[in-house]
């Protein structure tokens, strides 16, 4: 999955430098299917486990995480890909991690790490 968001980041970038608007329709529904093709694949090296003989438990059983991990990219699709649909949006999120990180810093140093004995 990592090499085929990459090379979708590749062909955004090309298309991008082409001044196009959208990557072409034919393109884009070959990177769908090779991304759903992807999941599929990941849900058949991966199945859910069988229940256990002991007592019966309430509740959902408990996934493992690459389950998880392949439920986001089963039920988020649109979200995951959607520098491939927008050129506006970047591929990754580094730069709004940035831009928080200098108000967390003010917030560890302002309210979070004072003890009782410093206020004395």
């Amino acid at each position: 999955m990592i090499d085929h968001l990459l090379a979708i980041k590749n062909a955004v970038a090309t298309a991008r430098s082409a001044n196009l608007q959208a990557i072409p329709n034919t393109e884009k529904i070959s990177i769908l299917a090779r991304y759903n093709r992807i999941v599929n694949e990941g849900y058949t090296e991966n199945p859910l486990a069988e229940p256990s003989s002991g007592p019966k438990r309430r509740g959902r059983r408990k996934q493992s995480k690459a389950l998880n991990l392949l439920d986001r990219f089963r039920d988020h699709s649109r979200s995951i890909l959607a520098f491939l649909y927008d050129f506006a949006v970047p591929f990754d999120n580094n730069q709004s991690e940035r831009d928080l990180r200098i108000m967390k810093v003010r917030q560890k140093i302002s309210d979070t790490f004072r003890s009782l004995d410093a206020l004395a």
